[in-house]
């Protein structure tokens, strides 16, 4: 039984103290220490156990690392272009009042954009402001009696002299 083996069980200890050194120095990902300890107590403690595990879980391991990797490697450089950002000096210039002449030679691009501000400060007015005028519902009008209709003389046209 390799459980009890003194031998044996001082290999597994060393292996899971060198897992937890290579994940602390981001050397392995943490889900592979997260695996080593989701393994039963009886296989933890075992150098020759862990390794049949090792074996069976490989593709499962080996697919972690390489995602592991590509991820950590996308972070470095996220890292490295940030730095060199940093080393940069930056230009204050552009954080000074504009530029009064901005505008100079634009012509008819803008007046658009001028009248197209105009026309959204416009519809945010009236979109905020209640309705000044409520409108008043339409009352119908009763069709005139028969007796008012027989009445009626519609205006005639003035005669051609």
């Amino acid at each position: 039984m390799p459980a009890s083996d003194p031998a044996d069980q001082q290999a597994a200890r060393a292996f899971e103290s060198s897992l937890r050194q290579a994940v602390d120095r981001f050397e392995r990902p943490p889900i592979e220490l997260e695996w080593f300890l989701a393994l039963p107590k009886r296989i933890r403690r075992s150098a020759q156990l862990i390794e049949v595990a090792q074996g069976e879980s490989r593709v499962l391991l080996e697919h972690i690392r390489s995602d592991w990797t590509r991820a950590r490697q996308t972070e470095k450089e996220g890292q490295e272009r940030l730095e060199r950002a940093r080393a940069q000096p930056r230009d204050l210039s552009c954080l000074r009042a504009p530029d009064p002449t901005a505008w100079h030679g634009l012509g008819r691009r803008k007046k658009r954009c001028r009248t197209f501000d105009a026309i959204g400060r416009a519809y945010t007015n009236r979109q905020q402001r209640p309705d000044a005028a409520p409108t008043i519902p339409h009352q119908q009008t009763q069709p005139p009696a028969y007796h008012d209709l027989k009445c009626f003389k519609a205006p005639k046209a003035p005669k051609a002299v």
